[in-house]
């Protein structure tokens, strides 16, 4: 569970960090004349192409962990489809936080961030 919580934690924070450090591009887009809509299904096709390809990599990683470490140790390696559909929904809600404070500070950019 503390291992959930973290991962889930520090991939808010990535993401949110990636959106701050491109801040300056979203306000170049602004000032060419691109929506406020428009930019919101940028962030939001962004935040879940990142969150499956870290879902599916993360999971492929423990699964290929736990067939490795079976045979040699008495600990059973059960990934079920709870366990997926659990990291799953923690996944979906992890980016569905990281893209709504993302559009919440790209709504406030001002176009003007790129001439500064």
């Amino acid at each position: 569970m503390l291992g959930l919580i973290v991962g889930v934690a520090i991939s808010i924070q990535t993401f949110f960090a990636f959106v701050l450090e491109n801040t300056r591009h979203f306000g170049a887009l602004k000032a060419m004349g691109t929506s406020n809509p428009t930019l919101v299904k940028m962030v939001l096709m962004q935040a879940a192409v990142v969150g499956l390809l870290g879902w599916g990599l993360g999971v492929g990683a423990a699964t290929m962990f736990g067939l490795q470490v079976t045979p040699r140790t008495q600990i059973v390696f059960m990934l079920t489809p709870h366990l997926l559909g659990l990291s799953f929904a923690a996944m979906l809600a992890a980016v569905m936080v990281a893209a709504l404070l993302s559009i919440a500070r790209i709504m406030r950019i001002e176009p003007a961030i790129v001439f500064r």
